[in-house]
């Protein structure tokens, strides 16, 4: 665990450099930090090809882009600085953690990917949102550099002032078929109690039947906590045309001293190109709330 690589989005990313701090003082390693200027480009319709770039939202979202890069350079310099922690060349003899700042242009995920390949272990940012940079920064994290990798984060509920920090790592469990499970194992130290928290998404084919599933369990490794767990959802579906499949789904929620919150309902998958989309109506069965879900996922 000589060299680390910290991927820096913003001046959000504190968790992931007291990680990379905790590792690196256990191995004396090196730290490397991260970002990359992602240009996301805003695409409205009109003009003859059917759409066009918005230059004004275009220069919106590149200034956007050189603040969260300034204020990543910031954090990383100002936290360095904090724990006495030399950035750029040591002097000889230099015994303990030492770091360095890197910046890049392009998707970050990308060149996470392929530059992660060279370091020892990768810490990023735990996803807040689905189809975000940083969900796809760890998947190709995962998937695309063959190395550790460490997921930091920390979930606030402003209103109760609830806090938790995790650090977790996974694995994909795949038999030539397809079938098989992406597993993952987090530590996490909440407010209320440290956790060890297992999620798991199974995916299973025959024939023309395909299931799939996201699950979680909460365990509490102090008396305080609150044993949690849940299946949301598990799907059932049977190919009816290749474009097309019909079927359904069920989620269940459990937590410890409160009654279980049951739901299910049709779900319909189409095939569009590159993936599907997936659509689920769940209602209540009992202490639920009854939803529409819409899940896309696309293979690259």
């Amino acid at each position: 665990m000589k060299n680390l690589l910290a991927v820096i989005g913003d001046g959000s990313a504190g968790p992931v450099l007291e990680a990379a701090l905790l590792v690196a003082r256990r191995f004396n390693s090196h730290i490397v930090g991260l970002h990359s200027l992602t240009t996301e480009y805003a695409v409205v319709f009109g003009g003859e090809m059917g759409f066009s770039i918005s230059s004004e939202v275009d220069r919106t979202l590149e200034r956007e882009g050189h603040e969260r890069r300034d204020q990543a350079r910031r954090l990383f310099r100002e936290f360095m600085n904090t724990h006495g922690i030399p950035i750029g060349a040591v002097a000889p003899g230099h015994n303990g953690p030492s770091a360095s700042w890197r910046e890049e242009d392009g998707r970050q995920n990308a060149g996470v990917g392929m530059s992660g390949r060279v370091y020892d272990l990768i810490l990023v940012e735990q996803p807040e949102k689905l189809a975000s940079i940083a969900e796809a920064t760890l998947e190709d994290a995962l998937f695309e550099s063959g190395r550790p990798v460490l997921m930091v984060g920390a979930i606030v509920d402003s209103p109760n002032d609830y806090t938790e920090y995790l650090a977790g790592g996974g694995v994909n469990l795949f038999a030539a078929s397809g079938n098989g499970a992406s597993l993952l194992v987090l530590g996490s130290k909440a407010t209320d109690s440290w956790y060890l928290e297992v999620y798991g998404l199974p995916t299973l084919t025959a024939g023309r039947l395909s299931a799939t599933g996201f699950a979680g369990l909460y365990l509490p490794v102090e008396s305080r906590g609150v044993r949690q767990s849940f299946l949301d959802p598990v799907t059932v579906l049977c190919r009816v045309h290749r474009w097309f499949a019909l079927g359904g789904s069920y989620t269940v929620y459990k937590i410890a001293g409160l009654p279980a919150r049951h739901g299910a309902g049709p779900a319909v998958q189409i095939t569009i190109p590159s993936g599907s989309a997936t659509i689920d109506a769940l209602a209540g069965i009992s202490s639920f709330t009854d939803e529409l879900r819409l899940t896309l996922q696309f293979a690259f």
